[in-house]
């Protein structure tokens, strides 16, 4: 029934489909129990069936299917079961411990941040909710990452959107888990003399010490905040003008740590370490390298959600490019969504985790057939033309969602990305470099110097194209059945390039 290529496709496919039924549903817990029971009884009848034949039956499959669909159902009710506020005694002033784990964009009048809940009245917890500090004209020291503080005080729920067309935070709060906020004036809260002490904290900490050793240089606000963008994976500080800049140039996947950083960095990795291939068993003790450095700049980068959905997702492709074939590549790439969502199945709901795979998905099957499309005898050119086609292999990837989620299109998005995305793992490697040496409180000048113009230099061909207001089209009315429909036609698309039927293409195409 299945091709056995596609296996993880089909697997993954279904594990999603179980966490978007529980999300929206919820099913009972003896219903789940009873399904499974059941499934498994199916499983060993149809197994032992097998036995008698050489291929698997179509009913195997359909009942791997039931429980790969039930299992991801299993996985929302497992990271659901923490919730321990009950909902009817929430609003009621309550003694609570917390701790900061992520500090968010302050607004007009708060400072906010990820908090989790230690313990409630007497009882422990460990709850996400969002804490909001309210701004004073008094310069208090900010709250840092595990940082934990008391406080008493009402649990008030997440404010739903005050018209039908606003960004609706608290949906966006829900898929991580946030049903609760805490609105705090500095006198309210108590900041315990106990610190945790978290991976995040920790990283938390190091960048801190980064950005101590930056300042000694002179980098302007603006060029820290991108470089704390760009290498650390912190935009919290990015001016608002600058960063509707880098939106409306289409270039706003830059200031996130993403699958494009993580994969100029494995680029850049494979080539430097390409020396080790000649020892023995060269090729195992370099992709064992590259993961370690690849989470190592996870770590350092604080561990959110997108720079682990990045690295994960790039060490399946490094894992996929050591065995050196392509359906291996997308296999791999298939497996790490699997594993990310068994363990996080909000991730599904996550338009970042949606981007960027579809961005990488379509970088390696589109790609490839693009690029042949012509090949310039200059070498120069030839690389221009490759960055071209995987730009437009993956914007035509990301095209239906980014139209359906934010209905804007940055008509000079290629401009944006041909200029820069060249000059990109210079800016990152040129930029780890910076930060080792002021570290070492040896970097020289002309080299910070001349980082720092360079980031200017990005930041000042970024306005500019993004006030080339005749480009940008706003408000494009995109549902979610039309981006269905253009997501079919293209794998459909896909599928028969794949297959080379040239006839078929153009049947598909009239």
């Amino acid at each position: 029934m299945f091709q056995k290529d596609y296996i993880p496709t089909w697997l993954t496919l279904f594990l999603a489909i179980g966490i978007v039924i529980e999300f929206y549903f919820s099913i009972n817990s003896l219903f789940i129990l009873a399904v499974g029971d059941a499934l498994f009884v199916l499983l060993i009848l149809s197994w032992f069936y097998d036995q008698k034949r050489l291929i698997p039956s179509k009913n195997y499959f359909l009942i791997s299917m039931l429980i790969f669909i039930l299992i991801g159902i299993i996985s929302v009710k497992i990271k659901t079961k923490d919730h321990r506020i009950d909902p009817v005694s929430a609003h009621r002033e309550r003694k609570i411990f917390f701790s900061i784990d992520k500090i968010l964009k302050e607004s007009t009048y708060y400072h906010r941040f990820e908090a989790i809940i230690l313990q409630i009245d007497s009882k422990k917890a460990k709850e996400r909710i969002l804490v909001r500090f309210l701004k004073d004209s008094l310069e208090r020291p900010l709250p840092e990452v595990d940082d934990v503080f008391y406080t008493s005080a009402v649990l008030k729920t997440i404010d739903p959107p005050l018209n039908p067309y606003q960004f609706n935070y608290k949906a966006y709060l829900k898929t991580k888990q946030i049903f609760y906020q805490l609105r705090l004036n500095p006198e309210e809260v108590l900041k315990l003399n106990y610190r945790r002490n978290t991976l995040k904290g920790i990283s938390h900490r190091i960048r801190k010490k980064i950005n101590s050793a930056l300042k000694r240089y002179h980098f302007t606000e603006e060029e820290l905040s991108v470089i704390n963008a760009l290498l650390l994976g912190q935009r919290q500080n990015i001016d608002k003008e600058l960063f509707e800049d880098y939106k409306n140039a289409g270039a706003v996947h830059i200031l996130a740590i993403s699958g494009l950083h993580i994969g100029i960095i494995l680029f850049l990795l494979n080539f430097l370490l390409k020396p080790i291939e000649f020892l023995k068993r060269g090729k195992l003790i370099k992709l064992l390298l590259i993961i370690f450095l690849l989470w190592s700049f996870a770590f350092l980068a604080g561990l959110s959600a997108s720079v682990v959905r990045a690295v994960s997702m790039f060490t399946a492709i490094a894992i996929g490019l050591f065995s050196n074939r392509k359906l291996s590549l997308i296999n791999a790439l298939v497996l790490s969504m699997f594993f990310l969502l068994l363990f996080h199945p909000f991730y599904l709901f996550d338009a970042g985790f949606q981007l960027s795979y579809l961005a990488v998905f379509f970088i390696i099957t589109l790609q490839p057939f693009l690029i042949k499309i012509w090949h310039p005898r200059s070498k120069i050119i030839y690389y221009f033309w490759q960055l071209f086609t995987v730009s437009i292999s993956a914007q035509i990837g990301v095209l239906p969602l980014s139209l359906y989620y934010f209905h804007r299109f940055p008509g000079l998005f290629f401009v944006s990305g041909m200029v820069i995305i060249p000059f990109l793992g210079l800016i990152l490697g040129l930029g780890i470099l910076v930060i080792i040496l002021a570290l070492l409180n040896i970097l020289p000048d002309f080299i910070a110097i001349s980082y720092g113009y360079l980031i200017d230099l990005m930041n000042r061909f970024i306005s500019f194209i993004s006030h080339q207001e005749g480009f940008i089209f706003y408000d494009i009315s995109f549902s979610f059945v039309l981006m269905l429909l253009f997501y079919i036609s293209l794998f459909f698309g896909l599928k028969l390039m794949i297959k080379r039927s040239f006839r078929n293409i153009i049947y598909f195409l009239l």
